[in-house]
């Protein structure tokens, strides 16, 4: 007679071959990505849980990302390295942003009106409207490299590529609101420590703020190791 355990080891050797979604897969991609104000919808999450199906409370909603196409559970709780070159920061004109990732308004509005003073003198001198502006994206400010990356978790469907958290999604970028190229790539999930907070966990009102978000650069980001300054 076979024994329970060989028959469990049949089984699973089964279940995987004959249904392979059931297994963990590598999630990765290169796209724009977007940004996702989950800062904003604050208490309306706590009964509006991601497609994942975690509370929003046990993850620090600053440090999180929906994945476009995502329909796999056992991906849920992935940890991405999502990097950018160095030159895909900022816009012009400069989009002032919080602590909290949105948009500065006041500031804004004082940098178009200066933007468009530029404009109207630059026409007035016979130059081009754009001349002295520079370009859609001025260059990231900070580190040394040719890339920039930060890590995040995987907890629900949507967006375009990805989906992420405007607090990370402005502290990679430097600005909080236009798609931006990136490509993202599954990692080991220790570098996503401290993104689960637990039971009890309060992630909808103590999450990380932009400052707090850990913006690595350098020219080899597979080179990166969890805990790395």
């Amino acid at each position: 007679m076979l024994s329970s355990t060989f028959l469990g080891l049949i089984s699973a050797i089964y279940v995987a071959t004959i249904y392979p979604g059931h297994a963990k897969a590598e999630i990765s991609g290169s796209n724009s990505i977007t940004p996702h104000d989950y800062v904003g919808l604050g208490s309306g999450l706590e009964n509006n849980p991601p497609w994942c199906g975690m509370s929003y409370n046990t993850l620090d909603i600053g440090r999180i990302t929906a994945v476009q196409g995502l329909g796999n559970k056992a991906d849920c709780g992935s940890c991405l390295r999502i990097v950018t070159d160095a030159a895909n920061c900022g816009a012009i004109p400069p989009i002032p942003f919080k602590e909290d990732g949105n948009i500065d308004e006041a500031k804004f509005q004082a940098e178009k009106e200066n933007y468009q003073k530029n404009q109207v003198k630059a026409i007035a001198e016979g130059r081009s409207e754009t001349d002295g502006m520079g370009s859609e994206q001025e260059g990231c400010k900070g580190g040394n490299g040719s890339k920039r990356w930060i890590y995040v978790m995987a907890v629900d469907q949507g967006g375009q590529g990805l989906d992420v958290s405007r607090v990370s999604f402005s502290a990679l970028f430097q600005q909080p609101s236009n798609p931006t190229a990136a490509t993202w790539e599954t990692v080991d999930k220790a570098f996503c420590e401290g993104i689960e907070l637990g039971e009890g966990g309060e992630g909808i009102k103590n999450y990380s703020k932009v400052s707090d978000i850990k913006v690595h650069t350098g020219d080899d980001p597979s080179a990166d190791t969890p805990g790395s300054s």
